[in-house]
């Protein structure tokens, strides 16, 4: 996304009334994510890339997220327009656990506890259904969309190759 149509939108959308502190934390294959700072508040913004913004963040996403913010497990969304794959929430501070984190009984502990209240939240309805052949093709299109030359085109051919022997396996 453009800078300046990235403030546009972090201008509109982020709450707030000062001036904006934009940061790149992310960028996947369906989208980009930033810190935006602005009084004194964080903010977490995702935006779709281009070719996946109907499929990027959106009503789905935001409502599994107000049900883990009811949960206390995530920051409500602020913001949500799937048209335009735009997702806000707060930022949440924290950092990633190193080989020495997971080894500790209590982080395990921490962890298992984590995702029985994860797995404990009630699903939206309707229910967004995914199988895995949808979940590769939906990612099959985004890596292929984003370039990569020769190289990347040969592990694609590998990795479709073994999700084809994997789905015909399900199947």
């Amino acid at each position: 996304m453009l800078a300046g149509e990235l403030e546009r939108l972090a201008l509109r959308h982020v709450p707030g009334k000062g001036t904006l502190d934009i940061q790149r934390v992310n960028s996947g294959l369906v989208n980009e994510t930033y810190r935006v700072v602005r009084d004194g508040s964080a903010y977490a913004l995702r935006v779709a890339e281009p070719n996946f913004s109907g499929c990027g963040p959106g009503t789905w996403e935001a409502r599994v997220l107000e049900r883990a913010a009811a949960a206390n497990l995530a920051p409500a969304p602020v913001f949500c327009d799937p048209q335009r794959g735009l997702l806000i929430s707060r930022w949440v501070e924290g950092r990633s656990w190193d080989s020495a984190d997971v080894r500790l009984q209590e982080n395990i502990a921490r962890l298992t506890g984590l995702v029985r209240r994860v797995h404990a939240l009630p699903l939206p309805a309707p229910a967004r259904l995914m199988g895995p052949k949808m979940w590769i093709d939906y990612y099959s299109g985004a890596a292929a969309k984003s370039g990569g030359g020769e190289r990347t085109s040969r592990h694609a051919a590998v990795l479709r190759t073994a999700a084809t022997v994997r789905l015909t396996e399900l199947a």
